[in-house]
């Protein structure tokens, strides 16, 4: 069976509305949030991100927290 998903862009803030409006029971999303890297130097004259030079020192990874919200929102149809 194809199932289409939505997906990109789903948080804690919208999930509710987009899961009324839909009808879709499942989600494709990471809920993830930033981290901040733990070093003490940074050098600002070499950036690996031309564009964005906080991305040098910080990353997203999946929030336990924001996934919990997400269930706990879901589970309140």
């Amino acid at each position: 069976r194809i199932e289409i998903m939505p997906g990109s862009g789903i948080n804690t803030g919208n999930f509710h509305d987009l899961m009324k409006k839909t009808g879709a029971t499942n989600f494709h999303l990471t809920g993830r949030s930033k981290v901040r890297s733990g070093m003490d130097y940074q050098q600002n004259m070499v950036l690996l991100n031309s564009i964005n030079k906080e991305a040098d020192y910080a990353w997203q990874e999946t929030d336990a927290t924001i996934i919990r919200e997400i269930v706990r929102i879901g589970n309140t149809k």
